[in-house]
């Protein structure tokens, strides 16, 4: 709720008004709704139950491929196979790069035949529990990434960009792997983002104290 009313205000509009109040209620209903679907969940529990002791469990459709529209950055291959396989993106865009600059870009026509043969899709929903690394913009020194790993791994920031410089003079390594996670990592905006970025679950208190501290 904090991050839909926070989404309305821009420069020319400071306050949340009565609409905005209204808006959000027909849209996620009133506690008369909830206690509704409580009371109709509650008596129709037990029956619930008897099907599933009579009745065999159905067989779960199969999880299809497909490149993510939502959270692409190139052509969205990544962002599917990150869903797919239910991690954060940013490691098949990471082992991705490296393998393309590994074998001098024939990899690159893998990525392309991908891009051609999976279809595309606008409406994968991403898991709510799944820790994500972002750039962190309120701690950066350049481009917010160590700050982000830190953040992600729960490391020391200084720690991280000690260890980009070492790995720097080790054939550049440090350099371009900064560079692909510069391009890869998305920037931590939303309040959902932050705390996700710092691994901590999206709860009313949560967002509370977040917003505290912004």
């Amino acid at each position: 709720m904090a991050e839909i009313f926070l989404a309305k205000l821009n420069e020319g509009k400071q306050v949340i008004t009565a609409e905005d109040v209204n808006s959000l209620v027909a849209t996620m209903g009133s506690v008369s709704d909830f206690k509704a679907a409580e009371t109709e969940f509650e008596s129709e529990e037990p029956k619930k139950d008897f099907k599933f002791k009579s009745e065999p469990k159905a067989s779960s459709p199969s999880k299809k491929l497909y490149r993510d529209q939502q959270r692409k950055i190139l052509g969205g291959v990544c962002s599917g196979l990150a869903h797919y396989f239910n991690i954060d993106p940013v490691w098949i865009r990471l082992l991705f790069a490296l393998l393309i600059l590994g074998s001098y870009g024939g990899l690159l026509l893998v990525y392309i035949i991908l891009w051609i043969v999976l279809p595309g899709s606008d409406t994968l929903e991403e898991e709510a529990s799944l820790k994500k690394m972002y750039r962190d913009q309120e701690n950066k020194v350049v481009g917010g990434v160590a700050s982000g790993v830190a953040a992600f791994f729960g490391a020391d920031i200084t720690l991280i960009r000690v260890l980009f410089v070492i790995l720097t003079f080790v054939g550049g390594l440090g350099f371009i792997t900064y560079l692909i996670l510069w391009i890869a990592l998305p920037e931590a905006k939303t309040i959902t983002e932050k705390m996700r970025m710092q691994g901590e679950p999206v709860t009313l208190s949560n967002i509370e104290s977040t917003v505290k501290k912004i």
